[in-house]
């Protein structure tokens, strides 16, 4: 017989025995009376929800008076801004003048430019109207611990800015005292939430400090000077400091569920203007959430009200850091005479 032949039998036969199902195998373990059963399969990790609330649909009419200054007819251009689409509202144009379009500036934020034409001296009303849904939500922290966002989240939303100065070594030291050795981000922000508003010196005014500007040192140490936009720029300097990802809600902060506010000293009772301010800040693995310091009570994160009508967000530019202004501009070579913003009241 060729010895070839054979070997290559051999070979087959090996092959053919270590495919084979038949042979030694491990024995399943049968359950005796008394026996211990395995344990079962871990229950999954409770996990932190938003859980939206009922929807509110609003009717905002936003009016502005014009007027030409010169003593010739001029074609020119309004700007106004207008609320945004965005995760927790919903917002479309019913009604504005003709000659209307919608541009996006560079943050995303939608605003108006209307084309017009005045005569000499002319004033004329602006009005706009949208159609807005607000979508409160509050969310249940329930998860043992957080994780930190990635780093393409924390490249863009801590770094130091104008009005958000990261490397302010007062700022920093107290940043870092604040957090202690805390290392869940909600945890942290609930820290930075409660000293901002205890340690605040509440006054409204017409410029903007940033952190730098607003936070001082008192006799029995430091705290907050100024309104709305100081405290979300003093929380936004200090989350960013500690690696949070964090930036700025602007608009409205409505006092009841139907009233007209004025958007400018032309307020027959300025306490009805409400513009206001506010932090959001990323957390996984919802993403952005809101932190309410001055709606009364005690600070909130992540437990949003119908009170917020958002116009605008600030992360890298500052395209409302004055939103007296921002609100409504014209190319007339004048500011417009009078603002009103009227809100109906949801369903």
């Amino acid at each position: 017989m060729d010895v070839r032949l054979t070997m290559l039998g051999l070979a087959m036969v090996a092959l053919a025995v270590a495919l084979s199902p038949v042979g030694p195998q491990r024995q399943v373990p049968r359950a005796t009376p008394g026996a211990t059963e395995a344990p079962p399969t871990p229950v999954e990790v409770q996990a932190d929800k938003i859980r939206e609330r009922d929807p509110i649909e609003v009717t905002v009419r936003q009016a502005a008076l014009i007027e030409n200054p010169l003593n010739e007819s001029v074609t020119g251009y309004v700007y106004m801004s207008i609320p945004i689409n965005g995760s927790h509202q919903e917002a479309y144009l019913a009604d504005a003048p003709p000659g209307t379009t919608v541009q996006i500036d560079d943050e995303g934020n939608p605003y108006l430019v209307i084309e017009m034409g005045l005569g000499p001296g002319e004033r004329t009303w602006v009005n706009v109207t949208v159609k807005v849904v607000l979508r409160p939500y509050v969310v249940s922290w329930v998860a043992s611990r957080r994780q930190w966002p990635p780093l393409n989240v924390t490249s863009l939303y801590t770094g130091r800015t104008t009005f958000w100065d990261t490397y302010n070594e007062t700022l920093r030291r107290l940043a870092f005292d604040v957090a202690g050795s805390g290392d869940d981000p909600y945890l942290i922000v609930k820290s930075l939430a409660h000293w901002v508003s205890g340690h605040l010196d509440y006054n409204v005014r017409f410029d903007r400090l940033g952190s730098d500007g607003a936070v001082r040192q008192g006799r029995t140490g430091l705290y907050v000077y100024g309104d709305c936009t100081e405290v979300a720029d003093v929380f936004v300097t200090l989350a960013r400091i500690l690696g949070i990802p964090s930036r700025t809600s602007y608009g409205i902060m409505r006092l009841r569920p139907s009233a007209t506010y004025w958007a400018n000293l032309t307020s027959h009772d300025y306490r009805e203007w409400t513009g206001h301010v506010w932090p959001q800040v990323y957390i996984e693995p919802l993403g952005w959430v809101d932190v309410e310091m001055l709606e009364g009570g005690a600070p909130k994160v992540g437990d949003y009200s119908w009170r917020h009508v958002v116009y605008g967000i600030e992360a890298r530019k500052f395209m409302g850091s004055d939103f007296l202004g921002a609100f409504c501009r014209t190319s007339f070579g004048s500011e417009p005479l009078y603002l009103e913003v009227t809100i109906s009241e949801g369903w």
